[in-house]
């Protein structure tokens, strides 16, 4: 999940006490999350919810998935409608490999923070209470190592199922009473329903179906985690970060020389602080920054005949602006032609 759905943490196990504003720490290897306190869980000002109607798909690599109509023998009354249906739908999995994985979700509700700093900075004595229950906190500085804060968003499922395969060759297949990989209803209102299931004793499957798009009879399948850092949240934490690191690099087929100047503060030093240096293309630097800094402004010139090149790039909160503590701008041109700078969308590493 967390490969295609960024930032993103599985629910495998269907735990309960994945909510928003639940506080507690999270073992970013496994995804596992202990809560610790409920006292901010749906607090009506910081977390709101929304309707989805979307589908979610993940598996392994080593996993292939089928779909089709089947007949259904005697046939199936819907219990809610009286409709008897003749023909369902049957989803199988194969998994060539040895803890594999798939899963499929109807995503129902949404529900997300629309306010982090403020939230911390409101619930700080919430926090630090829940922190100093655990190894996490300085009891000297009141400071809280990241790994320990609270769940900022949680996508809840109307139905689902999550697969696992303990042994090479698993299968497994469900038939339901109509399309259950299918955001909508049918036609004449149907829900699905599962009529039938089997697969090998090496597999285990966790499915649901809800009866209504309520959160209370929905499943919280996935969330995202606001880490603490110091007193500062790390907003959709995915593993511990230690310093910030900024890469400036040519794209291939540059001809320019790269000038680049950084300035900055830090939470702790409100004092501007710079570095600065310069590579020719198809070169590149790294520059290396601590994880409180602040307020960061790079400056790139690219020197031309008359004139120069220039672009500049800020970032208010750059721990919260580049995706696991790392970005990168990329300059491209050949000389003595006009030449640009950009900020690269995607993640790095």
């Amino acid at each position: 999940m967390r490969s295609s759905k960024e930032n993103t943490f599985a629910n495998w196990s269907n735990d309960p006490s994945i909510q928003v504003g639940a506080i507690g720490y999270l073992n970013y290897l496994t995804g596992e999350f202990t809560l610790v306190s409920t006292d901010m869980v749906d607090d009506p000002v910081y977390f709101l919810t929304k309707r989805k109607d979307e589908k979610w798909e993940f598996s392994s690599k080593n996993t292939s998935k089928n779909s089709g109509e089947v007949k259904v023998d005697g046939g199936y009354l819907d219990p809610n409608s009286g409709v008897k249906v003749d023909v369902g739908m049957e989803h199988s999995w194969v998994f060539s490999k040895a803890k594999s994985l798939a899963a499929t979700y109807i995503i129902a509700v949404e529900a997300y923070t629309n306010n982090p700093y403020g939230l911390v900075a409101d619930k700080w004595d919430i926090i630090k209470s829940a922190a100093e229950k655990t190894p996490y906190i300085d009891h000297e500085t009141g400071d809280i190592s990241q790994g320990f804060g609270y769940i900022s968003g949680v996508k809840w499922a109307s139905r689902g199922v999550a697969i696992a395969s303990n042994d090479d060759e698993g299968q497994y297949s469900i038939v339901t009473s109509v399309n259950v990989a299918s955001p909508k209803k049918d036609q004449i209102g149907l829900t699905p329903k599962l009529i039938s299931e089997k697969g090998s004793n090496s597999v285990t499957a966790t499915k649901f179906p809800a009866t209504r798009d309520e959160i209370g009879d929905l499943v919280p399948v996935a969330f995202t985690f606001t880490s603490i850092d110091g007193k500062r949240p790390i907003n959709n934490w995915t593993q511990p970060i230690n310093q910030l690191e900024l890469i400036i690099n040519s794209k291939p087929g540059s001809t320019y020389i790269t000038k680049w100047q950084l300035a900055y503060k830090t939470v702790t030093n409100k004092n501007i602080q710079h570095k600065s240096g310069a590579f020719p293309a198809p070169q590149s630097a790294s520059v290396y920054l601590p994880k409180d800094a602040v307020d960061v402004q790079l400056s790139i010139k690219l020197p031309g005949v008359f004139s120069s090149n220039r672009c500049e790039v800020v970032w208010k909160d750059p721990i919260n602006q580049w995706n696991k503590g790392k970005k990168e701008v990329q300059t491209y041109g050949i000389w003595p032609a006009n030449a640009w700078c950009t900020e690269l969308k995607s993640s790095i590493g």
